[in-house]
Protein backbone atom coordinates (compact mmCIF):
# COMPACT_ATOMS: atom_id res chain seq x y z
CA UNK A 1 0.00 0.00 0.00
CA UNK A 2 2.55 1.95 0.87
CA UNK A 3 4.61 1.93 -2.56
CA UNK A 4 1.27 2.19 -4.26
CA UNK A 5 0.50 5.78 -2.34
CA UNK A 6 4.21 6.79 -3.16
CA UNK A 7 3.61 5.95 -6.81
CA UNK A 8 0.60 7.98 -6.74
CA UNK A 9 2.12 10.74 -5.50
CA UNK A 10 4.84 11.14 -7.80
CA UNK A 11 2.46 10.86 -10.55
CA UNK A 12 0.37 13.57 -9.25
CA UNK A 13 3.41 15.24 -8.38
CA UNK A 14 4.48 15.19 -12.37
CA UNK A 15 0.64 16.37 -13.38
CA UNK A 16 0.69 19.85 -11.42
CA UNK A 17 3.86 20.34 -12.64
CA UNK A 18 2.89 20.12 -16.90
CA UNK A 19 -0.08 21.85 -15.54
CA UNK A 20 1.92 25.04 -13.58
CA UNK A 21 4.47 24.75 -17.01
CA UNK A 22 1.56 25.26 -19.30
CA UNK A 23 0.35 27.90 -17.11
CA UNK A 24 3.57 30.01 -16.82
CA UNK A 25 4.39 29.25 -21.01
CA UNK A 26 0.63 31.20 -21.52
CA UNK A 27 1.77 34.02 -19.21
CA UNK A 28 5.38 33.91 -21.22
CA UNK A 29 3.83 34.49 -24.51
CA UNK A 30 1.24 36.75 -23.20
CA UNK A 31 4.14 39.04 -22.21
CA UNK A 32 2.95 39.56 -18.81
CA UNK A 33 4.76 38.05 -16.12
CA UNK A 34 4.41 40.81 -13.64
CA UNK A 35 3.92 44.53 -13.89
CA UNK A 36 5.20 47.34 -11.08
CA UNK A 37 2.73 47.95 -7.91
CA UNK A 38 0.71 44.55 -8.53
CA UNK A 39 3.51 42.52 -6.40
CA UNK A 40 2.89 41.24 -3.14
CA UNK A 41 0.09 41.94 -1.27
CA UNK A 42 -1.12 44.63 -3.27
CA UNK A 43 -1.81 42.26 -6.28
CA UNK A 44 -4.00 40.42 -3.79
CA UNK A 45 -7.72 41.39 -4.23
CA UNK A 46 -8.38 43.56 -1.09
CA UNK A 47 -11.29 41.03 0.67
CA UNK A 48 -8.66 38.50 0.14
CA UNK A 49 -5.50 40.34 1.16
CA UNK A 50 -4.95 40.25 5.00
CA UNK A 51 -3.70 36.91 5.42
CA UNK A 52 -0.86 38.38 2.46
CA UNK A 53 -0.38 41.64 3.97
CA UNK A 54 0.41 39.56 7.16
CA UNK A 55 2.73 37.40 5.47
CA UNK A 56 4.92 40.35 4.20
CA UNK A 57 4.58 42.13 7.50
CA UNK A 58 6.49 38.61 9.48
CA UNK A 59 9.26 38.65 6.26
CA UNK A 60 9.99 42.41 6.78
CA UNK A 61 10.39 42.82 10.65
CA UNK A 62 12.49 39.48 10.77
CA UNK A 63 14.52 40.19 7.54
CA UNK A 64 18.01 41.91 7.53
CA UNK A 65 19.86 43.45 4.96
CA UNK A 66 22.60 41.39 3.06
CA UNK A 67 19.75 37.87 3.92
CA UNK A 68 19.75 35.56 1.90
CA UNK A 69 16.44 34.59 1.30
CA UNK A 70 14.82 31.45 -0.66
CA UNK A 71 11.21 31.87 -2.04
CA UNK A 72 10.26 28.09 -1.68
CA UNK A 73 7.57 27.41 -4.40
CA UNK A 74 7.63 30.42 -5.69
CA UNK A 75 4.57 30.27 -8.79
CA UNK A 76 4.33 33.31 -10.67
CA UNK A 77 6.88 34.98 -8.29
CA UNK A 78 4.62 37.52 -7.28
CA UNK A 79 5.05 37.50 -3.67
CA UNK A 80 8.78 36.22 -4.50
CA UNK A 81 10.08 40.10 -4.12
CA UNK A 82 8.91 40.91 -0.28
CA UNK A 83 12.70 40.94 1.22
CA UNK A 84 14.15 42.98 -1.47
CA UNK A 85 13.14 46.47 0.16
CA UNK A 86 14.93 45.64 3.03
CA UNK A 87 18.55 44.71 0.88
CA UNK A 88 18.24 40.86 0.62
CA UNK A 89 19.17 38.87 -1.61
CA UNK A 90 16.76 36.83 -3.15
CA UNK A 91 16.72 33.17 -4.89
CA UNK A 92 13.54 31.57 -6.05
CA UNK A 93 13.21 27.79 -6.48
CA UNK A 94 9.50 25.87 -8.13
CA UNK A 95 8.86 22.11 -9.31
CA UNK A 96 8.02 23.76 -12.52
CA UNK A 97 11.17 24.98 -14.24
CA UNK A 98 9.04 27.67 -16.17
CA UNK A 99 7.56 28.94 -13.17
CA UNK A 100 11.14 29.53 -12.66
CA UNK A 101 11.63 31.68 -15.62
CA UNK A 102 8.16 33.49 -14.95
CA UNK A 103 9.43 34.28 -11.55
CA UNK A 104 12.87 35.49 -13.05
CA UNK A 105 11.18 37.49 -15.67
CA UNK A 106 8.65 39.22 -13.07
CA UNK A 107 11.29 40.33 -10.99
CA UNK A 108 13.71 41.78 -13.95
CA UNK A 109 10.82 43.81 -15.08
CA UNK A 110 10.58 45.33 -11.29
CA UNK A 111 14.30 45.91 -11.47
CA UNK A 112 15.24 43.11 -9.46
CA UNK A 113 17.75 40.26 -10.33
CA UNK A 114 17.42 37.04 -8.44
CA UNK A 115 19.08 33.51 -9.09
CA UNK A 116 16.50 30.83 -9.56
CA UNK A 117 16.60 26.59 -10.03
CA UNK A 118 13.80 23.90 -10.63
CA UNK A 119 13.37 22.25 -7.40
CA UNK A 120 11.60 19.62 -5.61
CA UNK A 121 11.00 21.11 -2.27
CA UNK A 122 11.51 17.00 -1.07
CA UNK A 123 15.00 17.50 -1.90
CA UNK A 124 16.41 20.87 -2.58
CA UNK A 125 19.38 21.33 -4.35
CA UNK A 126 21.21 24.23 -1.96
CA UNK A 127 24.09 23.12 0.59
CA UNK A 128 22.86 23.10 4.29
CA UNK A 129 22.73 26.60 5.79
CA UNK A 130 22.38 28.22 2.48
CA UNK A 131 19.77 30.51 3.60
CA UNK A 132 18.37 33.15 6.39
CA UNK A 133 15.21 32.99 5.64
CA UNK A 134 12.52 30.76 3.60
CA UNK A 135 9.69 31.57 2.62
CA UNK A 136 6.69 29.85 0.98
CA UNK A 137 2.91 30.79 0.13
CA UNK A 138 0.43 27.73 -0.19
CA UNK A 139 2.20 24.94 -0.95
CA UNK A 140 2.10 22.61 1.82
CA UNK A 141 -0.45 20.42 -0.51
CA UNK A 142 2.17 20.11 -3.01
CA UNK A 143 4.81 18.10 -0.83
CA UNK A 144 5.14 15.66 1.73
CA UNK A 145 5.51 18.06 4.83
CA UNK A 146 7.31 16.28 6.61
CA UNK A 147 10.48 15.89 4.34
CA UNK A 148 10.22 19.33 2.96
CA UNK A 149 9.80 20.98 6.45
CA UNK A 150 13.16 18.79 7.13
CA UNK A 151 14.92 20.25 3.79
CA UNK A 152 13.49 23.65 5.08
CA UNK A 153 15.64 23.20 7.83
CA UNK A 154 18.51 21.67 6.16
CA UNK A 155 19.11 24.39 3.86
CA UNK A 156 18.30 27.18 6.63
CA UNK A 157 21.38 28.49 8.74
CA UNK A 158 21.07 27.94 12.44
CA UNK A 159 18.43 30.04 13.91
CA UNK A 160 17.09 31.25 10.57
CA UNK A 161 13.01 31.71 9.76
CA UNK A 162 10.69 29.83 7.87
CA UNK A 163 7.16 31.90 7.34
CA UNK A 164 4.57 30.54 5.28
CA UNK A 165 1.11 31.68 4.29
CA UNK A 166 -1.49 28.42 3.50
CA UNK A 167 -4.66 27.40 3.62
CA UNK A 168 -6.45 24.71 6.35
CA UNK A 169 -8.44 22.14 5.52
CA UNK A 170 -11.05 21.89 8.86
CA UNK A 171 -13.95 24.19 7.73
CA UNK A 172 -16.24 21.65 5.32
CA UNK A 173 -17.31 24.11 2.75
CA UNK A 174 -13.96 25.06 2.26
CA UNK A 175 -12.71 21.18 1.90
CA UNK A 176 -16.26 20.68 -0.30
CA UNK A 177 -14.94 23.01 -2.64
CA UNK A 178 -11.65 21.70 -3.37
CA UNK A 179 -12.92 18.49 -3.51
CA UNK A 180 -15.12 20.05 -6.57
CA UNK A 181 -11.90 21.41 -8.48
CA UNK A 182 -10.46 17.77 -7.87
CA UNK A 183 -13.34 16.04 -9.79
CA UNK A 184 -13.33 19.34 -12.40
CA UNK A 185 -9.81 17.94 -12.90
CA UNK A 186 -8.06 20.92 -11.61
CA UNK A 187 -6.23 19.39 -8.87
CA UNK A 188 -5.01 15.99 -7.69
CA UNK A 189 -5.96 13.91 -5.61
CA UNK A 190 -3.27 13.83 -3.32
CA UNK A 191 -3.08 17.60 -3.10
CA UNK A 192 -6.30 17.03 -1.34
CA UNK A 193 -4.72 14.68 1.03
CA UNK A 194 -1.84 16.76 1.92
CA UNK A 195 -3.71 20.55 2.55
CA UNK A 196 -2.85 21.63 5.91
CA UNK A 197 -4.40 20.97 9.31
CA UNK A 198 -3.40 22.18 12.64
CA UNK A 199 -1.01 18.91 13.03
CA UNK A 200 1.21 21.38 10.54
CA UNK A 201 2.23 23.47 13.82
CA UNK A 202 3.27 20.33 15.52
CA UNK A 203 4.51 19.24 12.58
CA UNK A 204 6.86 22.15 12.26
CA UNK A 205 7.95 22.44 16.05
CA UNK A 206 9.22 18.65 15.34
CA UNK A 207 10.82 18.46 11.64
CA UNK A 208 12.21 22.53 11.60
CA UNK A 209 12.15 24.43 15.22
CA UNK A 210 9.94 26.22 17.78
CA UNK A 211 6.83 28.07 16.17
CA UNK A 212 7.02 31.72 17.16
CA UNK A 213 4.10 33.04 15.71
CA UNK A 214 0.78 32.36 14.11
CA UNK A 215 -2.24 33.94 12.97
CA UNK A 216 -5.74 32.70 11.44
CA UNK A 217 -7.99 34.40 8.80
CA UNK A 218 -10.81 34.25 6.77
CA UNK A 219 -12.93 31.99 9.34
CA UNK A 220 -16.13 33.47 6.89
CA UNK A 221 -14.92 34.05 3.85
CA UNK A 222 -17.42 31.47 1.80
CA UNK A 223 -19.44 34.94 2.78
CA UNK A 224 -17.42 37.01 0.59
CA UNK A 225 -19.53 36.14 -2.57
CA UNK A 226 -22.60 37.25 -0.93
CA UNK A 227 -21.04 40.58 0.57
CA UNK A 228 -19.04 42.03 -2.13
CA UNK A 229 -22.41 43.02 -4.42
CA UNK A 230 -23.16 45.12 -1.04
CA UNK A 231 -20.15 46.29 0.34
CA UNK A 232 -17.40 46.41 -2.10
CA UNK A 233 -13.72 44.89 -2.23
CA UNK A 234 -12.56 47.12 0.61
CA UNK A 235 -15.74 47.06 2.63
CA UNK A 236 -16.30 42.75 2.25
CA UNK A 237 -12.19 43.12 4.01
CA UNK A 238 -13.75 44.89 6.91
CA UNK A 239 -15.98 43.10 7.78
CA UNK A 240 -13.70 39.70 7.30
CA UNK A 241 -11.41 41.40 9.70
CA UNK A 242 -14.38 42.02 12.26
CA UNK A 243 -15.91 38.83 11.78
CA UNK A 244 -12.38 37.16 12.20
CA UNK A 245 -11.79 39.40 15.41
CA UNK A 246 -14.48 38.57 17.35
CA UNK A 247 -14.83 34.61 16.33
CA UNK A 248 -11.50 34.05 16.96
CA UNK A 249 -12.12 31.37 18.92
CA UNK A 250 -13.34 29.35 16.05
CA UNK A 251 -10.37 29.79 14.04
CA UNK A 252 -9.64 26.42 13.38
CA UNK A 253 -11.79 26.99 10.49
CA UNK A 254 -10.02 29.64 9.02
CA UNK A 255 -9.50 29.65 5.28
CA UNK A 256 -5.73 30.94 5.98
CA UNK A 257 -3.10 31.10 8.17
CA UNK A 258 0.47 32.69 8.46
CA UNK A 259 3.19 30.74 10.98
CA UNK A 260 6.72 31.73 11.85
CA UNK A 261 9.00 28.82 12.80
CA UNK A 262 12.84 29.53 13.56
CA UNK A 263 15.59 26.74 13.11
CA UNK A 264 17.06 25.93 16.13
CA UNK A 265 20.62 27.18 16.87
CA UNK A 266 21.59 24.27 17.60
Amino acid sequence: MESHESSSFESDKKRERLRYDQRAKQRLQQGKPGSQGLLGAAGIRPEFRAPYADYERQIMARCQKGFRVLDLCCGTGMLSLIAHSAGAEISVADLSPTNVQLARQTAEQNGVTVRGKPADAESLPFANGSFDLVTCAGSFSYFDHSKGCKEICRILKPGGYFICVDSLNHHPLYRANRWLHYVRGNRTGSTLLRMPTMKIFSELEADLGPVEYKKFFGIFSFLIPLLKPLCGGAGTALVMDRLDHFFYFWHRYAFKFVAVAQKRAS
